[in-house]
């Protein structure tokens, strides 16, 4: 990989490092959600919720868009969907 390849990882990989983002992420694989969705879910205030999903969006790892009053947010690319399940098989513990 060059460094300009490396950078966007490594900026990616920040954007999804923080708990609650990650959370976020979590919930955007099972499909999208409005953001009143994630925010029932994560109990956290709307400010920070939308702190954390402007940092999601404007890193490219989620997309989001309004219809009426709700804004729907969803997983912005396939290979970040990929990234979440490998993650959950690696730490998840199995079930045996």
């Amino acid at each position: 990989m060059n460094n300009e390849h490396i950078d966007a990882v490594a900026t990616i990989l920040k954007s999804m490092s923080h708990p609650i983002r990650l959370k976020t992420l979590y919930m955007l694989l099972e499909g999208d959600k409005t953001t009143g969705q994630l925010l029932e879910e994560i109990k956290t205030t709307n400010p920070n919720m939308s702190q954390h999903l402007n940092i999601l969006r404007d890193s490219g790892v989620i997309q989001s868009k309004k219809e009426r009053t709700f804004v729907h947010n969803s997983i912005a690319d396939k290979r970040i969907a990929q990234i979440l399940k490998n993650i959950q098989h690696l730490f998840q513990p199995s079930k045996a």
